[in-house]
Formats: structure tokens, C-alpha cells, sequence
């Protein structure tokens, strides 16, 4: 009772949870309920790239990427013949859709391509204590399955920095973006400018 609806933020993941969330605050509190800020974290994103642009340095200006758009730009980055890993010589277009899937998961936790790339300088690191040559056996001299894989694994995860970095910079270029970039330029806004997050928290 000591705070106005105005000053109250709900936030839910989709369109559907916000209109569930209207109505069990409805039964709760009656008609103040239609004066609380309910958003999904996209539209609240959506609400402060509008009210602040000057603290955004991606999505300002931009549009969503569609979906052949993002596949489309993959694609692109992907004809350059020194990718292997990612471009079997069958079907060149075969990792694009797990491409896409796995740039949103990145974002989604919070990794970005400086993240990845410190994360991969581990897995290097793990590579090399892994003893290479079976040493004894029917299979002296040739190379232990688990390296191999782990081999494969740390090629594939360089080519998917390379192709995470492109994506940002074709992103970019085109004035396009991703929803993951919409929160975590939110993320980025709310660390750096001050102004900005010392009004949402007077709000």
C-alpha cells in the first residue's frame, strides 16, 4: 500500500505470461493492476532503447534480424573455403541452423565473443595433457581416440568464435540485430550509464 502501481516492474518471458500476469493482479488488487509496468524482458528492452538511445551502441537505428536473414549472413561467412570444421564438403550449409542455435545460447548466458575466446584458450590448454600416441597395444603410434575428439571439438570451437565475431560485425554492418542483443545491450547500458540506471531505480 505504500507504492504506486507505476512504480512496480513485472517482468515474464512471453506475451502470454504478461497477460496472465495482468489478470491474477486484477483478482489481487482490481483496477490499479492496468497501471503496473508488466513486460516481457524484450518489450522492456524495446521500452528503454526508445527512451534512451544514446546509451545503446547495437540496436539503436536497427531492426531485428528475420530468421533467413540470420541464415543468410551465416551462409556468407561460411563460403570463405577456410572453414573446415563447420562446412562439411556434403552439404556446406549442413551446421547453419546449429550455428544460429548455438550464437543465442551464447548470448542468452551472457558470453561474448572475448568470453568464448578465453574459454577456448582453456580448452587448449586441457588439449595438451591429454597424451596424444597410445604408448603400448595393438595401437602403438597412432593417436588416442580421446584426443582426437577433444582435437575436433577445439577446431570446431575456433571456427564458431570466428563465424561469432563475423556475425556481430555483419550484424552490424546491415543495422541488423538479434533479441539477445537487445538484452544484453540493456545489460551493457544499465553498467555503463549511470543516468539511466539510477532513473529506473527512482521509477
Amino acid at each position: 500500500t505504500d507504492t504506486a502501481p507505476e512504480q512496480i516492474l513485472a517482468i515474464t518471458f512471453t506475451e502470454s505470461g504478461v497477460k496472465a500476469m495482468r489478470q491474477r493482479l486484477v483478482s489481487f488488487i482490481g483496477p490499479l493492476a492496468y497501471r503496473v509496468p508488466i513486460h516481457t524482458f524484450h518489450s522492456l528492452a524495446g521500452r528503454l532503447i526508445a527512451e534512451y538511445p544514446t546509451a545503446y551502441e547495437t540496436v539503436v537505428g536497427g531492426r531485428p534480424a528475420s530468421d533467413l536473414e540470420k541464415f543468410n549472413l551465416i551462409e556468407a561467412i561460411l563460403s570463405d573455403p577456410a572453414y573446415k570444421a563447420l562446412r562439411p564438403h556434403g552439404d556446406p550449409i549442413y551446421y547453419i541452423k546449429p550455428i544460429i542455435d548455438a550464437l543465442s545460447t551464447l548470448k542468452k548466458e551472457y558470453i561474448s565473443p572475448d568470453d568464448l575466446a578465453a574459454a577456448i584458450k582453456k580448452q587448449e590448454a586441457a588439449l595438451l595433457l591429454i597424451p596424444k600416441l597410445h604408448e603400448k597395444g595393438a595401437h602403438r603410434g597412432k593417436v588416442r581416440g580421446e584426443y582426437l575428439e577433444a582435437e575436433k571439438l577445439l577446431k570446431r570451437n575456433l571456427e564458431l568464435l570466428s563465424v561469432y565475431r563475423s556475425y556481430q560485425a555483419g550484424l552490424k554492418a546491415k543495422k541488423l540485430y538479434d533479441y539477445e542483443d537487445m538484452i544484453l545491450d540493456t545489460i551493457k547500458a544499465l553498467k555503463v550509464n549511470e543516468d539511466m540506471l539510477r532513473d529506473q531505480q527512482e521509477r
